[in-house]
């Protein structure tokens, strides 16, 4: 049985050979650095061979709340083609120093249609999120706090 989890990591381990022999980019994000920001779309994907990468969705009122984590050994965000309006208010950034290899999404939909062992991770990586987001979801909508609560009512005037 599989609980949800908020930390990513090691799904990807027996990839790490094949994803280092594609065309990428190698960055190193110092701890605060930004892999990207509010504004933008999810156009390029992250194999982390070291470090944590959080990302947390600030809302316009300056809330922010954090998602996921994402540690070595996993692709991140993932190869969707899609561009989801939410990916705009997404901010990811380096929580320690991270060593990360970068791809673009057309890459990963190439393997995904070339090697079924990185479709499998890819899939049981989307489940682990749709797990994770209908877990916060029950529970928030049983959270007391975010419960609707009686209006306040004035004290009542004596006379």
């Amino acid at each position: 049985m599989v609980t949800p989890r908020y930390l990513y990591r090691n799904d990807f381990s027996a990839l790490h050979d094949e994803l280092a022999t594609l065309p990428h980019k190698l960055h190193v994000f110092g701890a605060g650095e930004a892999l990207w920001m509010p504004g933008e779309y999810i156009e390029r994907a992250y194999y982390t061979e070291r470090g944590i990468i959080k990302t947390a969705l600030h809302d316009e009122d300056g809330t922010k709340k954090t998602i996921y984590f994402h540690g070595a050994d996993s692709v991140f965000p993932g190869c969707h083609r899609s561009q989801f309006t939410i990916e705009l208010s997404l901010v990811t950034t380096a929580v320690t120093p991270v060593t990360a290899m970068e791809f673009s999404i057309g890459q990963m939909q190439e393997l995904l249609h070339r090697n079924p062992e990185f479709s499998q991770a890819m899939l049981e990586s989307y489940a682990r999120y749709i797990s994770l987001l209908i877990f916060e979801s029950a529970h928030q909508s049983h959270h007391r706090a975010l419960q609707s609560q009686p209006e306040e009512r004035s004290p009542a005037k004596t006379g």
